[in-house]
């Protein structure tokens, strides 16, 4: 009777620590696919305020002089994340 006690127990602690593992990784894919879309909408954001900044100077300004300066490039993408 004592065994069926403790196996009954343990069987009972396994099902509830099973289900807040579940829960962490759901929590943790949520986050995951909330912080792409941030940084998709950041991205989308910053893209095009670029592009017309780009399109608004006049090119009769730059008809006689020689660009110095460099543009930097923007990087779109999924920053690194690690895989378990």
């Amino acid at each position: 009777m004592l065994r069926r006690a403790v196996r009954d127990h343990l069987h009972a602690r396994r099902q509830d620590a099973r289900e807040r593992e579940q829960t962490a990784w759901r929590a943790a894919e949520l986050a995951a696919a909330a912080a792409r879309s941030l940084r998709e909408e950041a991205s989308g954001a910053l893209l095009p305020a670029a592009e017309q900044d780009e399109s608004v100077l006049p090119l009769t300004a730059l008809a006689g002089t020689e660009q110095t300066r460099e543009i930097p490039a923007v990087i779109v993408g999924r920053a690194p994340v690690a895989a378990y």
